[in-house]
């Protein structure tokens, strides 16, 4: 990301580069424009490791079923 911008609808525009961090859509820059549709999203609050991998703690209650679906197998930055 190189710059967060509000609108005065409210809406935020992402301005992106491909300079060290890929943008998306395969280019090498994009503008892309959010707008929130009125719901609260749910988001991470908190990531604590633990002696068995990780606990994140959402701003919201997750259903166990999805919690059980979903996990990251690996991670790779550089």
């Amino acid at each position: 990301m190189l710059r967060l911008d509000r609108g005065n609808d409210g809406s935020l525009y992402v301005g992106q580069t491909g300079r060290s961090w890929g943008s998306t859509g395969g280019e090498n820059f994009r503008l892309e424009r959010v707008v929130r549709r009125g719901d609260v999203p749910s988001e991470m609050k908190a990531v604590r490791v633990m002696p068995d991998g990780f606990e994140i703690e959402f701003t919201r209650p997750v259903a166990r079923e999805t919690a059980l679906k979903t996990g990251i197998r690996g991670a790779f930055y550089g």
